[in-house]
């Protein structure tokens, strides 16, 4: 399901770095459920450097659920990314939190 993907996606990010270095953009759409932490995960593995060239990151969490400790989560580890120099070749960010109602 979408927790799994969510979370295999994570796992991959944090632990393939050499892999996904090159990794320029990524479109993330929750299709059920809420922005569970598999989803969170992959915010803190992206904004902890594993894809220093990413260009383009577009994230629409479920259900418009913007009251959700999730949501909060990923947006913080993103701006902390952001703010420590992590994500420097970013140009795109989309966190549409209304895509998906």
């Amino acid at each position: 399901g979408e927790t799994e993907a969510s979370t295999a996606l994570s796992v991959a990010v944090a632990s393939c770095h050499q892999r996904l270095s090159e990794l320029t953009e990524l479109k993330w759409r929750e299709k059920s459920g809420l922005f569970r932490s598999g989803s969170v995960r992959l915010a803190q593995c992206l904004a902890g450097g594993s894809v220093p060239l990413l260009e383009s990151l577009v994230i629409q969490p479920w259900g418009g659920d913007t009251e959700n400790d999730g949501i909060r989560e990923g947006v913080n580890a993103l701006a902390n990314g952001l703010a420590e120099g992590k994500l420097l070749r970013l140009e795109n960010l989309e966190l549409d939190f209304f895509a998906c109602v």
